[in-house]
């Protein structure tokens, strides 16, 4: 997926860093934050296929990597984008307030989907100062 995002960024001249992160690397995230990302998108990354039910969790460090791009040392705005499709809706909405407690403001764009459709969330470090509720509002109208 990464070499085709950045194709693609090539391709448009777009000012676009597209990186693979392996979830919980958060020296790995933070090398990342230096650069002051403007917008991090995160997508079709909360669901979990139940492959393994031994496996680790993967929310945890998902919601760790999130917040160590999105809550930087600078003073510039980073908002995020997170999208991602309903599949088991109790597990994966426990994601949010993960996110919550490490110190992001979420907010939904959309009304509350059901199993089966896709829900968007912006992300932003609480100390932020974007209107998130307020773009969540444009981006639903659209």
């Amino acid at each position: 997926v990464v070499p085709l995002m950045v194709q693609n960024a090539g391709a448009n001249k777009a000012l676009v860093e597209c990186a693979s992160l392996p979830w919980g690397d958060l020296a790995a995230a933070k090398a990342l934050a230096v650069a002051a990302p403007a917008v991090v998108v995160a997508c079709e990354v909360a669901y979990w296929g139940g492959w393994d039910l031994f496996a680790d969790d993967t929310r945890v460090p998902l919601a760790d990597t999130l917040a160590a791009l999105l809550i930087g040392e600078d003073t510039g705005v980073r908002i995020g984008l997170l999208v991602f499709t309903i599949r088991d809706e109790s597990r994966e909405l426990a994601l949010l307030p993960m996110l919550r407690e490490r110190g992001l403001e979420v907010v939904q764009v959309s009304p509350l989907p059901v199993e089966g459709e896709v829900g968007t969330w912006l992300l932003q470090n609480i100390k932020g100062s974007a209107d998130l509720e307020k773009f969540a509002h444009e981006l639903a109208s659209l």
